[in-house]
């Protein structure tokens, strides 16, 4: 009988430390990685994340139970995205965390139900509007260099053909406006340079980005009725600068679907009219000849090749916007995770720390860690005693007066709330006497200064604590109203 017991003992002995073996694990893992916050929305952002993230404290500090987490704030006050806190970021609600965790079909918005025929929706927006704004600005932020890259080619071009155009001996006797030319493309390769650098600006690219986009669609188009500046008298040349106006907002603009098919079609339609126009009222002698079979000919082929590379456009705009959904969709489902288990090991590591002193929790977790490396963790008959021995040290015991009566002409909730607010100004009032808490006893408040660091004004530190504990009673009586010395 006496084995059985001292076996189930010893069962016992391992589940418990087990369980602590446990807990600090995570608190140790959990310190590692203080910054993810910080590190993922520098990923999301592009860019340096421009807040701090408060450290931990010294290693002898004792916790304070008016701490709060540690994760910072994104702070941008040109943003309007970034008004919300990371609880909004995640989606905090009950609807979006719900949706984020069904299948990604049920989590983007679906088509219409017209007298029972299912119109199914070009876009890909989510229901969660929580989830569509924290899309939209990353996916604003990927789309932003490529505006950038659109202008500078789009100036390059301008540069290039106008160049050639100067340099070339002029045969038609149409292109004789040659100062007209030059200052056209002036002031559409300076306006390409404004939507660079109005682009490259951060405040302006986070509010204002989408109308950057049009401004270049319309410069492209512009350039694309006109010809000015390329050397192109006849419009119908222009047929490969308006392919590469219609499919640039679908492949290149942080534009939403819709509004590039709207740009798209308005390109190619505005072309094509601009074509009619001039094949029959010709002003060049390039048209002389051609019967109207030939004209409706040409009007068709550019027709159907607009069509083309607008539904080859909106069919690559399609797939790479939902394909970006469903991985920014991963990446915030890996993110809210990751930031719930570290709201809960926060938590757990305030609980182990309100429990046991900083530097004797550390020991043990280097004790079980050591443990773990070697491969040895089995029950032991004697355990080891965590203990310090500090020659010099003055404790403090404070105890509120009149707590049995103050308990029962209080209800449990403003009993709690009262001990909770009071002890919390102790605790900090601890931190500034340097006074560390070593236990609470229902009403009664342990402190002790002169660990773990030795100090020889102990004693005085303690005398300081304890009248800045009267102190600070009679303050909180005097807020909550309620009597107690």
């Amino acid at each position: 009988m006496q084995s059985t017991s001292n076996e189930d003992s010893g069962q016992r002995q391992y589940r418990t430390k087990a369980l602590w073996k446990n807990a600090v694990r995570r608190v140790s893992s959990e310190r590692e990685k203080r910054n993810f916050a910080a590190i993922v929305f520098a990923m999301m952002n592009h860019e340096d994340a421009r807040h701090v993230i408060k450290q931990e404290s010294t290693d002898m500090e004792p916790p304070s139970a008016t701490s709060t987490l540690r994760n910072g704030k994104l702070e941008d006050q040109c943003d309007f995205y970034n008004s919300c806190t990371h609880q909004d970021f995640f989606a905090r609600d009950d609807d979006c965390t719900d949706a984020a965790r069904e299948d990604f079909a049920s989590v983007f918005k679906r088509g219409l139900m017209y007298k029972g025929i299912y119109w199914p929706s070009l876009t890909n927006s989510f229901q969660c509007k929580h989830l569509e704004l924290a899309y939209l600005r990353y996916s604003h932020r990927q789309r932003q260099k490529a505006l950038i890259i659109v202008n500078i080619v789009d100036f390059l071009l301008k540069a290039a053909l106008t160049t050639v155009w100067a340099l070339t001996p002029n045969e038609d006797p149409n292109q004789d406006d040659y100062p007209s030319n030059i200052v056209w493309s002036v002031c559409c390769m300076s306006i390409n340079i404004a939507i660079c650098i109005l682009g490259w600006w951060r405040c302006f690219a986070n509010n204002y980005l989408h109308w950057a986009a049009v401004c270049t669609w319309l410069l492209l188009t512009t350039q694309s009725f006109c010809g000015n500046g390329f050397g192109f008298s006849i419009k119908e040349d222009l047929v490969w600068y308006v392919l590469f106006t219609v499919f640039v907002p679908y492949a290149m603009l942080p534009l939403p679907l819709r509004w590039c098919m709207i740009a798209g079609c308005l390109s190619a339609v505005g072309h094509i009219i601009v074509i009619s126009i001039e094949l029959y009222t010709p002003k060049s002698v390039s048209y002389l000849h051609d019967d109207n079979e030939c004209k409706i000919r040409r009007i068709v082929a550019n027709f159907l090749l607009y069509v083309a590379v607008n539904f080859a456009g909106m069919y690559t705009k399609y797939l790479t916007d939902r394909s970006q959904r469903k991985a920014f969709l991963e990446t915030h489902r890996s993110m809210e995770t990751r930031y719930r288990t570290q709201s809960e090991n926060d938590k757990q590591e305030k609980l182990l720390l309100s429990v046991l002193p900083d530097f004797v929790a550390k020991e043990m977790i280097r004790d079980i860690e050591r443990e773990e490396r070697g491969g040895v963790f089995q029950p032991h008959q004697f355990h080891k005693i965590y203990i310090h021995r500090y020659e010099n040290v003055s404790i403090l015991f404070a105890d509120i007066k009149g707590f049995t009566a103050l308990a029962s002409q209080c209800s449990a909730q403003e009993l709690v709330r009262i001990l909770n607010e009071l002890f919390a100004r102790f605790d900090k009032l601890a931190a500034e006497n340097h006074c560390l808490r070593i236990k609470l006893l229902g009403d009664c408040y342990y402190c002790v200064s002169g660990l773990p660091t030795p100090r020889s004004d102990h004693a005085h530190c303690s005398v300081e604590m304890g009248l800045h504990m009267i102190k600070a009673i009679r303050d909180t009586r005097t807020k909550t109203q309620v009597s107690f010395v």
